[in-house]
C-alpha cells in the first residue's frame, strides 16, 4: 500500500475503490506541485499512509491545475472515497463554483477552498456548500492538514465498499438515487 501523487488528467474511468483520493485543484503550477509533495511528505509523517496500509487501502494525491479539467474529469465519477482541497482564486470557474458543482453531483463529498480572504470567500459560499471548510492561502498547510484532511481521509476510509454497479454508475447512478 502506497501514496503516489498523480495529474488529474490520468484518472482511470473508474475509481479504484480500495483507494482514497484527494483531489488538490491550483491553477498555480509550482505551488500546486510544491502542495501535493508536500501534502505526500506530511501524510506519511502524519502516519496516514501506514494506517491505510493496514486497512488494504491506497492513497493518491490528484493534482489539477484547471479547475475546468476538475470538473470535466470528476463530474461523472463516484466520490465515495474522495476528498476535495481547492483554491479559490481561480479562472474560468472559481473554487467556490468548482465545489458548488462537485456538490450537486455527490453532496457529501467533503469540499474545503484556500484562500488569501477566507472571510470573503466564506460569505460568498452557495447553500450547498455551506458546511465547506475555508482555510487562510498560503499558511493553511497545518491547519488545513490537521482540521480536514486527516479526519476526511479516515472517514472516507471508513465508508463501506459500494456494490461495483455503483462504483462504475457514478455520478448516474448518485442522481437516480435522489
Amino acid at each position: 500500500m502506497s501514496i503516489k501523487i498523480t495529474d488529474g488528467l490520468t484518472l482511470p474511468e473508474v475509481l479504484d475503490p480500495n483507494t482514497v483520493y484527494v483531489v488538490y485543484v491550483d491553477d498555480e503550477v509550482l505551488l500546486g506541485e510544491s502542495y501535493t509533495r508536500l501534502l505526500q511528505v506530511k501524510l506519511k509523517s502524519a502516519g496516514i499512509v501506514d494506517e491505510l496500509a493496514a486497512r488494504k487501502m491506497n492513497i493518491e494525491v490528484v493534482s489539477f491545475h484547471y479547475s475546468v479539467d476538475a470538473l470535466e474529469m470528476l463530474k461523472d465519477k463516484n466520490l465515495h472515497r474522495v476528498v476535495i482541497l481547492s483554491d479559490n482564486n481561480m479562472p474560468e470557474i472559481n473554487g467556490t463554483e468548482l465545489i458548488s458543482r462537485l456538490r450537486e453531483v455527490d453532496s457529501e463529498v467533503p469540499v474545503a477552498l484556500l484562500s488569501a480572504l477566507p472571510r470573503d470567500a466564506e460569505a460568498q459560499l452557495p447553500d450547498n456548500v455551506k458546511s465547506a471548510r475555508v482555510f487562510s492561502k498560503p499558511n493553511s498547510d497545518a491547519s488545513a492538514l490537521n482540521q480536514y484532511l486527516i479526519p476526511n481521509i479516515l472517514a472516507a476510509a471508513e465508508k463501506p465498499a459500494l456494490p461495483a454497479v455503483q462504483q462504475q454508475a457514478g455520478a448516474a447512478y448518485d442522481l437516480a438515487r435522489k
